[in-house]
């Protein structure tokens, strides 16, 4: 009986280490946020903007390397903070 327990008990382990390393992962990569939003100029005044939107970790390392967009006099850009 008692080997059955230590059995059990030696499977559950490598499976809380997993979940705990998922959630230990997690969090490190929610501590790599912003809020981003899209902004329009025109001649250097805003003209327009998106709602700011919360990105993490790869998608904001996208956007952070995302470069600014002008046609004619109108410049759109990602603006994170």
């Amino acid at each position: 009986m008692q080997k059955k327990i230590k059995n059990t008990i030696l499977r559950i382990i490598p499976g809380l280490l997993l979940i705990t390393a998922l959630f230990l992962f997690k969090s490190c990569e929610l501590d790599n946020c912003m809020m981003c939003k899209k902004v329009t100029y025109e001649n250097g005044t805003k003209i327009s903007e998106s709602e700011p939107v919360e990105y993490c970790g790869i998608d904001l390392d996208m956007i952070l390397d995302e470069e600014d967009v002008t046609i004619g006099n109108r410049t759109t850009r990602w603006e994170c903070n």
